[in-house]
Formats: structure tokens, C-alpha cells, sequence
């Protein structure tokens, strides 16, 4: 399983690796959300590690990954700083879900997956995207839903996977 870590959102999605064949087959992908509305922001970020903590529980206990693979999270950036605290406070329920069930956690750099899904390392979200629709073309129906949190996941899985759309 591999997600794409956020606060209001985040990408998720699911992959099935054969070991022995090499093939990969996608399996679901969604986004989470949880959004702020009129809470204070310690509220919100309590609700958020709860609602998070529980869509995990229930994703894990559904799919049953072997591995948790999310990007790595900067630790500047951002345009509002609540936004990276509360972003790490997502990230931070979710793995520790998954380590509270001994699911092995990786990361991954954001710079990696552009350079190894979106064919270089300046790749924008749609380019990413786009490679990630090259791995899946049945995914082709959903290309306008899959711009953000939901491909990059998918990406994150893929690049986790070994998978690397560069051109020589």
C-alpha cells in the first residue's frame, strides 16, 4: 500500500506485485479527506489523527498490505505552517497504524518519483500522472480524477516497485 501524505487529503493506493511473474496489477485508489471546517486547529488535528487512524485500520485490515510506502514529507515548504504540522500529524496516525499491526513502513523522496514515474525531475503532477497511466491504461476513464493525491500514491507504489519510465 502506498499513499500520498497530506493533511486535507491524502492519496492512497493499492498494488498487487507478483514476485514471481514481475507483474503488477492495480488493485483501488482512492483519496482521504478531512476537512477543517469551523474546528480550532487543535480540534482538527485531533480529529484528523483520529479519522485518519481509523480509515487506516480499516484499509489495512481490508487489503491486508505487506508494506506501507509514503513520500517523505519536507519539513519546509509549505505556504502555512499549520499545514506541514498537521501533515505530519496525518502521516504520523497513519504509520503508526501500521506499525501498531507490524506492517513494515518506507518512504520515499518526492524527488524519486518524478524523476522515475514522471520522466524527470522536474515532472509536474499531470506528468506524473501520465506515467502512471502508462503502466495502466484502464485507468485512462478516471485521467481527469487522477491529477493529484490519488496517481501520486499510485506513483509512489510503482516507483517502490522498481518501476523507472525514464528514456535512455
Amino acid at each position: 500500500m502506498s499513499i500520498d501524505p497530506g493533511a486535507d487529503r491524502m492519496g492512497i493506493a493499492v498494488l498487487d506485485y507478483d514476485k514471481l511473474t514481475g507483474a503488477t496489477e492495480y488493485v483501488y485508489s482512492t483519496k482521504w479527506e478531512c476537512v477543517r471546517g469551523a474546528d480550532t486547529y487543535q480540534d482538527y488535528r485531533l480529529r484528523l489523527v483520529k479519522e485518519y487512524t481509523e480509515n487506516a485500520e480499516i484499509c489495512f485490515g481490508f487489503h491486508a498490505p505487506d508494506i506501507l510506502i509514503n513520500e517523505i514529507l519536507p519539513v519546509k515548504g509549505f505556504n502555512n505552517s499549520a499545514q506541514i504540522f498537521l501533515a505530519h500529524a496525518a502521516l504520523g496516525a497513519v504509520q503508526g497504524t501500521a506499525y501498531a499491526l507490524e506492517i513494515p513502513v518506507m518512504q520515499v523522496s518526492a524527488l524519486t518519483v518524478k524523476t522515475r514515474i514522471g520522466g524527470t525531475k522536474k515532472a509536474t503532477k499531470v506528468g506524473v500522472r501520465n506515467g502512471v497511466l502508462q503502466v495502466f491504461p484502464e485507468l485512462l476513464p478516471k485521467k481527469y480524477q487522477l491529477v493529484a493525491d490519488e496517481s501520486d500514491a499510485i506513483a509512489i507504489g510503482l516507483t517502490h516497485l522498481g518501476y523507472d519510465l525514464r528514456t535512455p
